[in-house]
């Protein structure tokens, strides 16, 4: 699977303020799939995306600036057991992770001004299957990021489950899309 990402250059200058902007940068697709760690056949339903972002001013360097993230749902079909908007709160930037996995995904490399940040729903269960018989739902999430208390990005992350099967086994794949 294909990805793209952008690289910067590193910058000599470290900063004690907080980053003033935080355009979306790009995106690594994550779905269910077979021989995969960490993945199908221990999740049903699942999985979405793993973002890479880009705080600014780029002229500055960003290393361990902590970005908070919150996010509130704005509309949901999907059933009662979908917790749809799961922040985690806590996202610091330069963290690089590079050449490891999540959900049998590697990650690419990241510069000291951006973060990962991963919009997926996971669970053990088909939750579209028998119990709640749908073919599919969506979720849309009001997503915010700051940094020392204002605002540096908004975005909407809307989260689309398809039933569907892998091998015969009846999933639940959930794509991402964020604007």
């Amino acid at each position: 699977m294909a990805h793209r990402h952008r690289s910067w250059s590193l910058y000599a200058t470290y900063s004690s303020e907080s980053p003033s902007e935080i355009p979306y940068n790009s995106t690594l697709p994550l779905a269910l799939a077979p021989n995969l760690n960490n993945n199908f056949p221990t999740y049903l339903t699942g999985i979405g995306d793993e973002a890479i972002l880009t705080v600014g001013p780029a002229a500055t360097n960003w290393a361990k600036t902590p970005i908070n993230e919150s996010e509130t749902i704005t509309s949901n079909t999907c059933p009662a057991s979908v917790v749809a908007c799961n922040a985690t709160g806590g996202l610091v930037v330069g963290v690089n992770q590079g050449g490891s996995y999540t959900f049998g995904y590697e990650l690419p490399p990241i510069t000291n001004n951006q973060f990962y940040d991963q919009h997926t729903i996971i669970l053990g269960t088909d939750v579209l299957g028998a119990a709640n018989n749908m073919s599919s739902c969506q979720a849309t999430c009001a997503q915010a990021y700051s940094s020392g208390g204002t605002t540096i990005g908004s975005f909407t992350v809307s989260k689309t489950l398809t039933h569907s099967s892998i091998n015969g086994t009846r999933v639940t794949q959930v794509t991402a899309n964020v604007q």
